[in-house]
């Protein structure tokens, strides 16, 4: 239960950074990297790896909205892992 809340809080605040960083495009089609900023935090170690991709503007744009999912999946994961160490008959 509590894996669950937690992905899900995860997953709010993910969507809401998204929401932001399309909202913060004042109609135009992309919005700025620094733009993404609420992003950052979620996304990090993946979303440092946009930096390393030299000029590939929308592909680093792609990495920072799409990192967090991937720290989504380890944080349900761990939490599951966890829970079932501590009861396993649960």
């Amino acid at each position: 239960m509590i894996c669950r809340t937690v992905a899900v809080l995860f997953l709010l605040v993910w969507i809401a950074g998204v929401a932001l960083f399309f909202l913060s495009a004042g109609g135009a089609h992309w919005a700025d990297l620094p733009a993404a900023l609420s992003l950052t935090g979620l996304g990090i170690p993946w979303n440092l790896s946009g930096m390393m991709m030299g000029d590939a503007y929308g592909l680093r744009k792609a990495i920072v909205l799409l990192a967090p999912f991937v720290n989504l999946l380890l944080v349900y994961g761990i939490c599951r892992l966890i829970a079932r160490r501590i009861c396993p008959n649960c």
